[in-house]
């Protein structure tokens, strides 16, 4: 995967349930529109895929071309391109902020003791107590190239069932789970 060139503010994309929507000739992505038979993308996606090489017309030319073969992200005023052939983006690693994590987690016990031997122990366990649905953070492999068929921006699923890394332990953004316990000690 390769780093594409980022216009505006990273806060405004938003990872959501949804991929962020994409223009271009990447599958899933609204298609150019086209003159002649030639694909034009939209003018805010050329200024902005020129812009970092302003003052060189080969590699501004290199942009067009990369834009056109691939596509463009806009969200919020903020504009995502693909870099011109042969050089790298400058939107680097983790740029992006996912939702936030909320988790409440709420154990109660009671010990009780018979004549100094005997011990019962009763423990309920309450796992995820306001029953939040929690989403996982936008995984570092998705990948812009791919559109919207590489859920690009989307927080789909909960941490205890994500396809990439699945992690079904009590607790990590499921459905409310309740536990009780019992144990006898003697």
């Amino acid at each position: 995967m390769q780093s594409w060139n980022l216009s505006g503010p990273p806060s405004a994309f938003k990872a959501t349930n949804t991929p962020i929507p994409c223009t271009g000739n990447m599958a899933g992505c609204t298609p150019y529109t086209t003159v002649g038979g030639l694909a034009q993308p939209p003018a805010q996606c050329v200024t902005a895929a020129q812009a970092p090489y302003a003052g060189n017309a080969q590699l501004q030319a290199l942009a067009l071309a990369s834009l056109t073969d691939f596509g463009c992200y806009v969200q919020n005023g903020a504009i995502l391109t693909p870099p011109a052939y042969g050089t790298l983006g400058n939107a680097y690693r983790n740029i992006f902020r996912g939702p936030n994590y909320y988790n409440v987690d709420l154990s109660v016990g009671k010990i009780w003791t018979f004549k100094e031997r005997y011990i019962a122990q009763f423990r309920l366990e309450f796992f995820n107590l306001f029953n939040r649905a929690d989403f996982v953070q936008v995984p570092a492999t998705t990948d812009p190239s791919k559109g919207s068929k590489g859920n690009f921006g989307c927080s789909c699923t909960t941490p205890d069932s994500s396809s990439l890394n699945p992690n079904p332990v009590l607790g990590s953004g499921g459905p409310r789970h309740i536990q009780f316990g019992f144990k006898l000690m003697f």
